[in-house]
């Protein structure tokens, strides 16, 4: 990371979530490879994404924009498929089953993950965001032009 640069405290909470969903899907793959089976999750990508929004990776902005997007997407539909379903709702940590769990509360933690993926999307998106990455990226094309 270039420390001449001042990265915005909502982006560093934005990396800094990306790496908690990273750590807590190596978790989950662990625990489900211990049980003999094999769990692909797209938060290990945050592992990357957080640490890339550190060093102002333009590509790891943009993956991390795509990945938020994907998660807006699919998050009223997994709700939708859940209340659907017949019979109790089982909630789960880490890929453990905790037990059942009234409808109130994957509603509520579906909404407060689309309300919290939405305001990553919109710092990430932010026109204050893009200037930093790409005031980084012309550092960095500079920096080789120099050396070269």
């Amino acid at each position: 990371m270039n420390e001449n640069r001042h990265i915005p405290t909502s982006l560093k909470i934005v990396a800094w979530l990306f790496i908690l969903v990273g750590v807590t899907a190596v978790i989950e793959v662990a625990i489900a490879f211990s049980e003999r089976h094999i769990n692909i999750h797209f938060g290990l990508l945050g592992l990357l994404v957080g640490p890339g929004l550190f060093r102002l990776s333009a590509i790891w902005r943009l993956v991390g924009m795509a990945l938020l997007t994907i998660a807006m997407a699919l998050m009223p539909i997994f709700l939708f498929l859940m209340l659907s379903g017949s019979g109790p709702i089982n909630l789960t940590v880490l890929g453990n089953e905790v037990g059942e769990a009234h409808w109130i509360v994957p509603v509520t933690l579906a909404t407060l993950g689309f309300v919290l993926s939405a305001w990553q999307y919109r710092v990430l998106a932010s026109r204050e965001i893009r200037k930093l990455f790409h005031a980084a990226k012309l550092g960095r094309e500079s920096e080789i032009a120099t050396h070269e």
